[in-house]
């Protein structure tokens, strides 16, 4: 449950951080009619890291004493919905981009859960135990 619940965090984040892109920077987004330029995609791939991370500690967060394995947990189905996206939608964003993110799942995630344990075991955020 943990991981669907990061999962879920991650994509409102993703989308929360596209319309707010749009609002305060609408020439870095695609125009209407326009693909969208390597530029947008190189900053899509930096905030879709930035994102992962928080899915991966929320992920984290929810799991209580295996916070490590959640957040793989959540890298693996990150790259799974990436390999179903490519599928299921070919052409939608370029192939490069699709398998830098893929890669990216793992590290990011794995980053996010790494800094939820180290809280819980610096004694600086108590650990979550599901009663």
């Amino acid at each position: 449950m943990a991981i669907v619940l990061g999962y879920i965090v991650m994509l409102v984040a993703v989308l929360g951080g596209d319309t707010a892109m749009t609002a305060l920077a609408p020439t870095l987004m695609p125009q209407p009619g326009e693909p969208p330029d390597a530029v947008y995609f190189t900053f899509k791939l930096g905030t879709g890291f930035f994102f992962m991370m928080i899915g991966g500690y929320v992920t984290a967060l929810l799991a209580g004493q295996t916070e490590m394995k959640h957040a793989l947990g959540l890298g693996a189905l990150s790259i799974a919905m990436g390999i179903s996206e490519v599928l299921y939608f070919p052409g939608e964003q370029p192939l490069w981009y699709s398998i830098a993110l893929m890669f990216l799942s793992i590290p990011s995630t794995l980053i996010g859960g790494y800094y939820r344990a180290r809280q819980v075991q610096d004694g600086s955020a108590p650990a979550v135990t599901a009663d």
